[in-house]
C-alpha cells in the first residue's frame, strides 16, 4: 500500500493554518500570487504563540469563565452533504477565524447531543468531557477542516468575471455587478469585443410564454423552459433557486439528487406522505448496511461512528455490512458483533432476493402485519405502517387498467367512507367472508389469492414478490453476488428474528445500472417483518419543520402572478413516455414502423435527472438550451462516462448552450466553461436551513448563517455579491413576481421586501422558531457572549421585533432540535413518521414499458442483471471473461465535494486515490502494490492509476474513491485581466473510472451507461479489465 510522508508537526501546521495564504480573491485588484506551502514554524513550544483560549473551567467549582477576547459561534458544515455542525472560534476584535470544531448542539457531532435548551455555558463544559451532559467533546472530521481552505482559497472568485477568450481557455475579465446584471438580462452581442458577432438572448428574451421552445413539439412548453438550471445538493439554500425558476416560468430545474441518490425514490415501493427512511442507528438490534459503510461514508461520518460504535461496544446490536469495499469505519473483521461480507458490485438485489426466498420458503414473515389491509388495522396490531400484500392487481390484458391496482370502481364496489391516509383506495379479499372488499373496510385480507373479481382477472400483490423470489434458487443468488449460501440464510434468519428491531439500508448499489431493484430492497425486507417506522428499525429521516415555506409567520412559497401551466416533458427525458412525444407521432405518421429515439426516455424515472440533463445537452436532444445557469455543481463528473472530450466540447459550443452562467466560489468545471462567473459565498458566509441528514431518528433543523463577513465583493448598497443576490437582482430587473420591495408575504398578508438572502432566510428562521412550539428569546447575556448584537441591521429589520430574539436563539445554537423523549410513543412507534405502505407490487413500475423492447417492467422487486437501455444484458454484448471487473466507488475521508480538491490540507493528507484490487486478483494478474496500472472499459477508455493491493476489496472488483481528478478548481492556469495565475497540477491527481458508453442507443448518440428504468448513472458495476502498461 502506498505511504504518505507527513510529520505530526506538519499536520499540526496545516490543521491550524488551513490555507494561511488567504488572498484577496480572483478578480480583485492586487491579487497576490498563491502560496502553496504553509510557512515553516520554529520548533514548538514558543511562548506567546499559542491560541487564545475560549474559556477556562474549574472542575472544583464547576465554574466556566469565558474569555471575552474570543467569540464562539455555532452553525452547519458543508464540507460534504451530511449536514454536521461546526463550532467557529473567532477573535472578537478582528473576527479572524482562530479554530473550528464540532457543534455540541448538533447530533451529527455530539453523542449524546446537547439539548437545544441547554445554555451556552454548558456547551463549554462539554469540551471538558463533563459526564453529566455529554460523553465527550463534539467533533468534526477532516472534510470540515479542509472546507476552511475554501473560505481562505487563493483561487476564490470574489467579483463577477466575463469570458475574455473562448470557453474553457481560462481567460477572464473582471466586470462590475451592474454590468453583469445588465448583460445577462438584456443580452445582445455580448462578446463583440473579442471578435464574436453572435447575438445572444438574455433572461428577458428567453422568458417568452407565447413562443414554443421546440417548434411542433408542444409537450416542451414555451420558450421560457429554455432556461435550464442545475445546482449542487442544496445544502439548505435550494429554496431561493426553486423560487426563481418558478417565478421565471421554467420547469427545467435540476439538482444533485439523481447523480448522488441514484434510483432511490424512482418507483414508490413505499407509498405515503412520509420522509425518506433510514436505519435507526441508535436503538436497533440487528442492522444490515448495503453499500454504505458505517463511519466511513454515506451519512454523517461523525454520527455513524459514535452511534454504531456504541451499539457494538454495548453488545446491543449486531452490525452486518455487505460492501465490495472494506471501509475505514466502525466495522472490522476482528470485531465481535460486527462483520463485513464482500459482495460483487451491482448484485445487492440478488443478495436480497436470496434472503426473501429463504424467508418465504420458511414462512418466517410476519403474516399478521402483512395481512393487515390498511394502516389503521396495522396500528391496532402494534405496528406503524402497512403493506399492499393483500391488495389486488389487475392481470386481465383486456382491461384498461391492466397491471394497475384494482380500485373499488373496477370491482363494482362503492368507495369506503373511512378516512384514508393514502391517495387511492384499493380492493382485497376479506379473510373472514372470502369476498372482495374495499381494503379500508376489512380487518384482514388474504395474501395468497388469484381469481376473478367482477369478471376481471386479479391476483394479490404478494404473489408477484413470491413468484419473483422463486425465479432462482438461493444457490443461484449466491453464485451471482458471491455471498455464501449459509451467510444468506443466517442473515435472513437473524433479520426476521429481531422483528421490529431489525433494519436495513444502503446507498452504493442504488447508483448502478440495476439500481431500481437495489433501492427497493430496503422497504421490501422491512415489509416482511413489520420493521418500518418503529424504534430500532427503518424510521423517517430528514425530519424537521419547513422554515423556507409557508409557515406560521411567513408564506415564503407564495407570490402574486406566478406563471401557470407547466410542460409535460423536460430536457432530461424523465417522467414522459417516448410514445407520447410529437417526434414519435410524426415519424409514425410518416410511415416509420416502431421508431426509436436518439436517447432513451424514462416515463417512470426519477423526478428530475441532472445526469440525463448533461447527456441531453451533450447530444442536443431532445432540445438545446437557451441559457444554462449552474450553481456549485459538477454533474459531468458525477455522471460516469460523461468525463470525455465529446461531452465537454458540447458544453463549450454556443450552438448548444448560447449563454452559460455559473455561480461558484472557485473556477470549477462548469465555471471553466461558462461565459460569466457569478461570485458566491460559502457556508460560513451564507444562510441555509435544512432538516437533519444523519442516521439520527429524532426531529431537528440545521442552520447555516454568516458567522463571518463574506469575502465576496461588497456592492454599492451594502450587500455582498452572492448567488442569492444575483437571483434577486435578475428577478427585480425582469419584474418577476415575488421579487423587489413587495416580493414576500407575511402570514397576515402583509407585503414585504425580497432584495437579498437575509430578507428570505431570516423570515424562514422565524418560521422555524414558531412552528411546533414557540422557542424562548435569547438572553442578553448570551447575545453578548456571541456578539449577536453586532449582526447586520438588515437581518433585524427582516422580521418583526418580537421575532428577532427568537431568531437570535436559533443562530446561537446553529440548529433547533426537539426533545428526544418525544420521538417514540410507549409502543415504540416513531411519532414523526408519515403514512407508510410497503408496496410488494408497484403499479407505477409494472405499468411502464421499455420503449425499445415493448415489454413491461416487473412490478415486484427481483434480480435483474445489469443491462443497457434496450434491456440487453451487458454480458450479451461484451465478454465478462475479457472484462472481469466491476467498479465499486466510495467516498473517502479526505475528499467529497469537488471543491475539496483545492484544499492544501486534504491534498497533503491524501494526494491521490488508487485503483484498489483484491490480493488474489493482483497475484493472478501479476500486479504489485504501488505499481501503475490501467483500467480499460469496452468503449476503449483507458484510466491509469496506482494499484492498492488489499484484502479489503472483493474479488472481481476495482475499488475507487470518489472526488479526485479535477480539470479545473485551480489545476489549470487562469488569466484574470492582465494577471496570469499558474495552475497547480497536484489538484488534478488520481483517477476516475469512466464507465462505458451504451452501444444500443441511436446512431451518433453519446450516452453513458445508465439504469434503463431510473435514468440514474451506472456508477457502480459495469465492465473493466486491468492491464500493466508496457514501459
Amino acid at each position: 500500500m502506498g505511504t504518505m510522508d507527513m510529520s505530526r508537526r506538519r499536520f499540526a501546521q496545516l490543521s491550524g493554518l488551513v490555507g494561511a495564504s488567504a488572498l484577496a480573491g480572483l478578480g480583485l485588484p492586487d491579487n497576490a500570487e498563491a502560496i502553496e506551502q504553509a510557512p515553516v514554524d520554529p520548533e514548538f513550544p514558543v511562548s506567546g504563540r499559542g491560541r487564545k483560549l475560549e474559556a477556562t473551567y474549574d472542575p472544583s467549582t464547576d465554574e466556566v469563565k469565558i474569555n471575552d477576547e474570543v467569540i464562539v459561534r455555532y452553525s452547519n458544515c458543508v464540507g460534504c452533504y451530511a449536514m454536521c455542525g461546526v463550532r467557529l472560534k473567532l477573535d472578537r476584535e478582528s473576527r479572524e477565524i482562530l479554530a473550528q470544531g464540532g457543534n455540541p448542539y448538533n447530533p451529527c457531532n455530539a453523542y449524546p447531543v446537547l439539548p437545544f435548551d441547554e445554555p451556552l455555558t454548558e456547551a463549554y463544559r462539554t469540551m471538558t468531557q463533563s459526564p453529566s451532559k455529554q460523553a465527550g467533546a463534539a467533533t468534526c472530521c477532516g472534510r470540515s477542516l479542509g472546507a476552511l481552505d475554501v473560505y481562505l482559497n487563493s483561487h476564490r472568485i470574489t467579483m463577477p468575471l466575463k469570458r475574455a477568450g473562448k470557453r474553457g481557455e481560462g481567460k477572464w475579465q473582471p466586470i462590475g455587478w451592474d454590468q453583469l446584471i445588465e448583460e445577462v438580462v438584456e443580452g445582445g452581442k455580448l462578446f463583440k469585443d473579442i471578435g464574436e458577432d453572435r447575438e445572444i438572448e438574455g433572461f428577458r428574451a428567453v422568458r417568452d410564454f407565447d413562443t414554443p421552445l421546440v417548434p411542433d413539439a408542444p409537450e416542451f412548453g414555451s420558450k421560457a423552459n429554455g432556461l435550464i438550471y442545475c445546482g449542487g445538493r442544496t445544502d439548505g439554500r435550494g429554496q431561493t433557486s426553486t423560487r426563481f425558476l418558478s417565478m421565471y416560468g421554467s420547469s427545467n430545474k435540476y439538482s444533485h439528487h439523481s447523480s448522488c441518490y441514484g434510483a432511490k425514490g424512482v418507483y414508490p415501493y413505499q407509498s405515503g406522505d412520509g420522509d425518506d427512511l433510514g436505519i435507526d442507528a441508535e436503538f436497533n438490534e440487528y442492522a444490515i448496511w448495503m453499500g454504505t459503510f458505517p463511519g466511513a461514508n454515506g451519512g454523517s461520518v461523525m454520527s455513524d461512528l459514535k452511534r454504531v460504535a456504541s451499539t457494538i461496544e454495548n453488545k446491543q446490536a449486531k452490525i452486518v455490512v455487505f460492501d465490495p469495499n472494506l471501509g475505514n469505519g466502525v466495522v472490522t473483521p476482528a470485531q465481535d458483533n460486527a462483520v463485513w461480507y464482500p459482495i460483487k458490485p451491482a448484485t445487492n438485489s440478488a443478495l436480497t432476493m436470496g434472503m426473501i426466498r429463504w424467508i418465504i420458503d420458511n414462512k418466517k414473515y410476519n403474516e399478521d402485519f402483512m395481512c393487515a389491509p390498511n394502516l389503521p388495522q396495522a396500528i391496532k396490531l402494534g405496528f406503524n405502517a402497512c403493506t399492499n400484500a393483500t391488495h389486488l392487481v389487475i392481470v386481465d390484458e383486456g382491461h384498461p387498467n391492466y397491471r394497475h391496482m384494482m380500485h373499488p370502481e373496477d370491482a363494482g364496489l362503492e368507495p369506503s367512507e373511512k378516512e384514508n391516509a393514502f391517495e387511492d383506495q384499493y380492493v382485497c379479499i376479506d379473510a373472514s367472508t372470502r369476498q372482495p372488499a374495499v381494503s379500508l373496510d376489512s380487518d384482514k385480507g388474504l395474501m395468497e389469492w388469484e381469481g376473478e373479481v367482477n369478471g376481471v382477472k386479479v391476483r394479490t400483490a404478494y404473489l408477484f414478490l413470491k413468484d419473483s423470489a422463486n425465479e432462482h434458487t438461493i444457490e443461484e443468488y449466491s453464485q451471482v453476488c458471491d455471498v455464501p449460501v449459509e451467510v444468506i440464510e443466517e442473515v435472513a434468519s437473524e433479520f426476521v428474528a429481531h422483528g421490529t428491531k431489525s433494519s436495513v439500508n444502503g446507498a452504493g448499489g442504488v447508483t448502478s445500472a440495476n439500481g431500481t431493484d437495489a433501492t427497493s430492497c430496503f422497504s421490501t425486507l422491512a415489509g416482511l417483518t413489520g420493521a418500518l417506522c418503529m424504534k430500532g428499525s427503518l424510521i423517517a429521516t430528514f425530519v424537521g419543520v419547513v422554515g423556507p415555506g409557508n409557515g406560521d409567520r411567513y408564506l415564503l412559497n407564495k407570490a402574486e402572478g406566478v406563471p401557470e401551466g407547466k410542460p409535460d416533458a423536460r430536457v432530461d427525458r424523465t417522467g414522459f413516455a417516448w410514445e407520447d412525444t410529437s417526434e414519435y407521432q410524426r415519424r409514425v405518421a410518416a410511415g416509420e414502423r416502431d421508431p426509436k429515439p436518439l436517447l432513451p426516455w424514462y416515463p417512470g424515472g426519477v423526478g428530475t435527472s441532472d445526469n440525463q440533463m448533461v447527456l441531453s445537452l451533450a447530444n442536443g436532444y431532445p432540445h438545446k438550451a437557451k441559457i444554462l445557469l449552474t450553481w456549485q455543481c459538477n454533474p459531468i463528473k458525477a455522471t460516469p462516462g460523461a468525463m470525455r472530450d465529446e461531452v465537454m466540447e458540447a458544453f463549450k459550443d454556443p450552438d448548444i448552450v448560447p449563454l452559460a452562467i455559473c455561480s461558484d466560489v472557485v473556477e470549477g468545471t462548469f465555471a471553466h466553461m461558462a461565459d460569466y462567473i457569478v461570485p458566491d459565498t460559502m457556508y460560513r458566509e451564507h444562510f441555509g436551513i435544512s432538516q437533519h441528514a444523519a442516521w439520527w431518528g429524532h426531529k431537528g433543523n440545521f442552520l447555516q448563517w454568516p458567522m463571518v463577513e463574506p469575502k465576496s465583493m461588497k456592492l454599492d448598497d451594502g450587500r455582498h455579491a452572492s448567488f442569492d443576490a444575483f437571483l434577486c437582482d435578475v428577478g427585480r430587473k425582469l419584474g418577476l413576481p415575488g421579487y423587489g420591495d413587495e416580493g414576500l408575504l407575511s402570514a397576515t398578508g402583509e407585503k414585504l421586501p425580497f432584495n437579498d438572502a437575509c430578507d428570505y432566510y431570516v423570515k424562514a428562521l422565524a418560521n422555524v422558531a414558531y412552528e411546533d412550539g414557540v422557542i424562548d428569546d435569547l438572553s442578553q447575556e448570551e447575545i453578548e457572549m456571541q456578539a449577536l448584537d453586532t449582526l447586520p441591521d438588515a437581518w433585524r429589520k427582516a422580521v418583526a421585533a418580537e421575532e428577532w430574539p427568537k431568531v437570535q436563539r436559533l443562530l446561537s445554537r446553529g440548529c433547533r432540535t426537539w426533545p428526544e423523549a418525544d420521538t417514540f410513543d410507549d409502543e415504540g412507534r416513531h411519532t414523526y413518521a408519515g403514512a407508510y405502505m410497503v408496496n410488494f407490487y408497484s403499479e407505477e413500475r409494472g405499468s411502464v414499458k421499455n420503449h425499445y423492447t415493448g415489454k413491461y417492467y416487473e412490478g415486484a422487486l427481483g434480480w435483474h442483471a445489469e443491462a443497457f437501455s434496450d434491456g440487453t444484458p451487458i454480458e450479451d454484448v461484451y465478454s465478462r471473461e475479457e472484462y472481469p471487473f466491476g467498479a465499486a466507488s466510495h467516498k473517502p475521508y479526505f475528499r467529497c465535494v469537488t471543491m475539496l480538491s483545492d484544499s492544501a490540507l486534504m491534498r497533503e493528507l491524501s494526494p491521490h486515490n488508487y485503483l484498489e484490487i483484491n490480493i488474489e486478483d493482483a497475484r493472478e494478474l501479476g500486479i504489485r502494490d504501488g505499481e501503475t496500472v490501467q483500467a480499460v472499459n469496452p468503449s476503449g477508455d483507458v484510466m491509469e492509476g496506482v494499484a492498492m493491493v488489499r484484502g479489503g476489496t472483493a474479488r472481481g472488483t476495482i475499488g475507487i474513491s470518489f472526488g479526485y481528478t479535477q480539470d479545473a478548481y485551480g489545476s489549470t492556469d487562469l488569466t484574470v485581466g492582465d494577471e496570469t495565475i499558474p495552475g497547480n497540477p497536484d489538484i488534478d491527481t488520481g483517477v476516475q473510472l469512466c464507465q462505458m458508453l451504451d452501444p444500443q442507443v441511436g446512431e451518433g448518440g453519446i450516452f453513458a451507461f445508465s439504469d434503463p428504468e431510473a435514468s440514474t448513472p451506472g456508477r457502480n458495476g459495469g465492465m473493466f479489465k486491468l492491464v500493466v502498461p508496457s514501459v
